[in-house]
């Protein structure tokens, strides 16, 4: 958890809108613009730095702050969680995936949950989180839209079971880390 500033920041947030999102990012270009965040750096505004770690460290920074944008989104209405879920039945880790891609070593940033038998279900956020999280990272800027808009998508497969390709006329995934096709236009979503 960061510095405790974003707990204390969320209760105080409305609503406004990115061109490209209208349909739920309204609610995040408020919450920067209403408290003066748009350059503010992502590491400054959560307090977890992941600039000049060791890999590790830096890996554990990117599941935290993801952790962290994440539980913004629910507090500010830009991703809704189903009525037996909590904001901390929903983690965050980076894996290494080169089980999957033995010749090709590298990370994916995984969010996960438990059904109600406690069995994990797991969906990939992104490939290669330690080329997306940059120092300079800003909570208004180009990269930062794209981490939102990733991590509600997940959120919307791995909760909901909507498949981010068709807008949940169908399923995409069951959660695991191997896709399903979608019941209604045939994609397998972001995997």
């Amino acid at each position: 958890m960061g510095s405790g500033r974003g707990k204390n920041r969320r209760a105080q947030t409305s609503a406004a809108c990115y061109p490209d999102d209208a349909v739920w990012a309204a609610q995040w270009v408020n919450f920067v613009e209403t408290q003066d965040l748009l350059t503010t750096k992502l590491s400054d505004y959560y307090n977890i730095p992941f600039a000049s770690q060791d890999d590790s460290a830096r890996r554990g920074g990117h599941a935290q702050l993801s952790q962290e944008v994440f539980r913004d989104l629910i507090s500010i209405g830009a991703v809704a969680l189903p009525t037996a879920k909590k904001a901390e039945d929903v983690s965050f880790s980076v894996e290494d995936t080169s089980s999957v891609s033995p010749n090709n070593v590298h990370y994916a940033l995984f969010m996960k949950t438990k059904n109600v038998l406690g069995e994990e279900h797991r969906e990939i956020v992104l490939h290669h989180p330690e080329h997306f999280f940059h120092d300079t990272m800003r909570m208004g800027g180009h990269s930062m839209r794209a981490l939102l808009s990733l991590i509600r998508s997940s959120s919307q497969t791995l909760l909901w079971g909507i498949c981010p390709s068709c807008d949940g006329r169908g399923i995409a995934s069951d959660g695991a880390t191997t896709p399903k096709p979608c019941t209604q236009c045939g994609a397998t979503g972001r995997v």
